[in-house]
């Protein structure tokens, strides 16, 4: 009995073009989620863009989570975008808050008349004759 040939990929006859499979689609929303949150993260410190920042972390994050539902990829990333950007809020929101308290703390110093700092009440209201 002879042996089989191996065909190696080819049938009998014409040959075959195999198609390379289709890549299913990514969750870009829950990278764009991640990636706003990481960077509302790194400036938290910068009042408004960070506000803006985590907000669109937060949404798209939501978003990405719901989307990975029926692509079943980008779960992750879209998890860690929504955390950043809560994190991100909560940051930006106390580093505001701190920031207010500091400056309103400044304005309670005073100065002596040799130019020094000292702490006290609010400052005096400058009289024409002696400057404060």
């Amino acid at each position: 009995m002879p042996q089989p040939q191996p065909n190696y990929g080819f049938t009998q006859g014409e040959p075959q073009m195999q198609m390379p499979p289709q890549q299913q689609g990514g969750n870009g929303l829950a990278i764009a989620g991640m990636v706003l949150g990481i960077i509302g993260l790194v400036l938290f410190w910068v009042p408004f863009l960070s506000w803006v920042l985590a907000l669109l972390a937060i949404v798209f994050g939501a978003i990405g989570m719901n989307k990975a539902k029926r692509v079943m990829r980008g779960k992750g990333m879209a998890m860690t975008g929504l955390i950043l950007g809560i994190i991100t809020m909560i940051a930006g929101v106390a580093f505001f808050v701190w920031a207010l308290e500091q400056a309103k703390k400044a304005r309670s110093y005073r100065y002596n008349e040799y130019g020094m700092v000292m702490p006290g009440e609010h400052a005096p209201a400058p009289t024409p004759d002696r400057l404060v």
